[in-house]
């Protein structure tokens, strides 16, 4: 993405805000104008296969940590400008496909009052369920990880397998198929 511009070390967190905004907006904004019905997506075999597993509900939302920390350790001017673009592109098409072609998926029933299923009520307020294809949550993780790999290769191992455990996540927890 070398036709966009370079952003500056001392306007990095700026673009990030920005950022955030402009992915709160198109994200939302996408679940709730979708322009037919939500389809139901079938299971798949894998999805059949993965149980569900409460207790990843905690993977799953470290997501929201996961991407301020990839801008955290990525400091290369030249890494950071293409990871944002590529994420808020990403996050671009990913809500188009929310709005030409909403889906939904069966959620996994609350079954008592322990700290899994608060958390998973609360990520129903704010983590729509026609939202579930494709998975933002999945396609940030790997840009992220792919960038933070790019700047420092050893956290970049660990972060790729924090990456890995969220995309798994999705399926654990039952957001995406």
């Amino acid at each position: 993405m070398t036709f966009l511009p370079m952003i500056p070390l001392r306007n990095k967190w700026k673009a990030c805000f920005v950022g955030a905004v402009i992915f709160s907006i198109l994200y939302l904004g996408a679940g709730s104008i979708g322009i037919s019905s939500a389809i139901p997506l079938e299971k798949m075999y894998p999805d059949r296969v993965v149980p569900f597993l409460s207790w990843t509900i905690w993977i799953y939302v470290s997501h929201y940590i996961f991407v301020p920390f990839a801008f955290i350790v990525v400091i290369k001017p030249e890494l950071y400008s293409p990871m944002l673009y590529s994420m808020l592109l990403a996050t671009v098409l990913a809500s188009l496909i929310f709005v030409l072609y909403p889906t939904l998926i069966y959620r996994h029933p609350f079954s008592s009052n322990e700290p899994e299923d608060m958390a998973r009520s609360l990520l129903y307020l704010i983590d729509l369920p026609t939202n579930c294809f494709p998975s933002l949550h999945v396609a940030l993780a790997i840009i992220g990880s792919w960038f933070v790999y790019k700047q420092n290769r050893l956290v970049g191992a660990l972060v790729v397998l924090w990456a890995f455990l969220i995309v798994f996540s999705t399926m654990t927890i039952k957001q995406h198929y």
